[in-house]
């Protein structure tokens, strides 16, 4: 890509012409999102007990964090291994992809169930690429290492060859997502904070993108010495989740780990405000119970 100066006189050449950088990807390549519309109508929610024995019953059949059906490979007319093991695609890789499928990751990806402002029940899902993501970052960054004494570390969820002003580039989002013209796009808030499906208004100036979620205000760690349990819990209101969780860190001794409540994130209402440039919103989700891997 070349850029100019402020005159429009002097080109300017970027080192990253007809370059991807792999750390600008990130590791967690790909993360899933899904939102699914229910013929559930919105009055019909279940009561705080029903939800939570709904939830009960998705986490039999879902293994959240590390969990991986108990290592046991799972089956799918899907998978296609007509092809020779190479590069980062090893038998090891093979099978844990088997025993990964299903499964949702741990962090900020979650199951939720949602009630919309259209009048029905809606299902979203956050999945993570299960350590698949990771394997292919390293062994993409160790190439790169090769042809690189300085590798730039700009981390982002995924690169993509689009043109934009006439041009073919590669555009890497972190933080972000596509929002070309009429494209349907998700953007959730946080645990206890709605989620919105939106569709794109393909900005150019913004090489047709817009936020992938409502961002932190604190770090995991700041969140987990600065927030009460207390006063976490309250926030969540009648929303149905689980308990918190106790770090294990030997730093953060007898602390609970918050850095998933919503006062961990930026007003989500804001953030779609703040960009309404970029896309337009559908339908707002106000979530009804949520699980966190």
């Amino acid at each position: 890509m070349k850029w100019v100066n402020t005159d429009n006189k002097i080109p300017i050449k970027s080192w990253c012409e007809n370059i991807v950088i792999p750390n600008a990807v990130g590791v967690d390549i790909g993360c899933g999102m899904c939102a699914v519309k229910t013929n559930i109508p919105a009055p019909l929610i279940p009561d705080k007990q029903d939800v939570r024995s709904i939830l009960e019953n998705i986490k039999k059949h879902v293994p959240v964090a590390a969990g991986r059906h108990h290592m046991k490979k799972q089956n799918w007319d899907g998978f296609d291994i007509n092809f020779a093991y190479k590069g980062w695609f090893t038998k090891h890789t093979w099978e844990l992809a088997q025993k990964s499928l299903g499964t949702l990751g741990g962090g900020n990806h979650f199951i939720e169930l949602q009630k919309g402002n259209d009048g029905f029940i809606w299902l979203m899902l956050h999945s993570g690429s299960r350590n698949l993501g990771y394997t292919i970052a390293k062994y993409y960054h160790n190439i790169a290492l090769k042809f690189n004494q300085k590798e730039i570390n700009i981390h982002h969820n995924y690169a993509s060859k689009e043109t934009h002003f006439s041009k073919e580039v590669w555009v890497h989002r972190k933080g972000a997502t596509s929002a070309q013209k009429s494209q349907p796009g998700i953007i959730p808030g946080s645990m206890g904070t709605p989620s919105y499906i939106v569709e794109g208004n393909g900005n150019k100036d913004s090489f047709c993108s817009c936020s992938h979620g409502a961002g932190r205000v604190m770090s995991r760690i700041k969140a987990s010495k600065t927030l009460t349990k207390e006063e976490c819990n309250k926030a969540m209101g009648e929303i149905v989740f689980d308990p918190w969780n106790k770090l294990h860190h030997k730093k953060s001794k007898g602390l609970f780990d918050l850095s998933e409540a919503p006062q961990a994130y930026k007003n989500i209402n804001s953030v779609i405000e703040a960009q309404l440039d970029l896309i337009t919103p559908i339908v707002k989700l106000e979530p009804i119970g949520v699980i966190k891997g």
